[in-house]
């Protein structure tokens, strides 16, 4: 994908989100919460609704996504690292612990990626389109 298009998709979603949210501003006193206050648990809400699905319905395992084709899986697994899928080895199928501990490890991986994108990116592309502008 173009990194044009991803700009367009940016502006786009600012375009469209500015609006609702200054309709959600003016919520403010509506069972009890602040203005504000709605438009956090409106942006919110859909992050973690989203983070609770993906770990909930992800599989761990190469072999356990159902929607890869057999010669699919097979590829994949030969290009994952030999100790990428290690640290499962630790514990016995079904131990929750364990469990927990990995989806984490990866859910703190692309959380960080997240941020990431989020303070580098969005500053930076409203710079240039500033500059843009002049």
């Amino acid at each position: 994908m173009p990194f044009s298009v991803l700009e367009v998709a940016v502006n786009v979603a600012n375009v469209l989100a500015a609006p609702l949210a200054g309709l959600l501003l003016l919520l403010d006193g509506v069972a009890g919460l602040k203005g504000w206050q709605w438009l956090f648990v409106a942006e919110g809400a859909p992050s973690i609704a989203l983070g609770l699905l993906t770990f909930l319905l992800l599989p761990n395992t190469v072999q356990r996504a159902d929607w890869l084709t057999g010669a699919e899986k097979k590829w994949l697994t030969s290009k994952v690292p030999v100790g990428f899928f290690m640290l499962r080895s630790k514990w016995k199928e079904g131990e929750v612990a364990g469990i927990i501990y990995l989806r984490s490890l990866f859910v703190l991986r692309f959380m960080c990626w997240g941020v990431c994108a989020r303070v580098c990116v969005v500053p930076l592309t409203e710079r240039l389109s500033k500059r843009l502008n002049e």
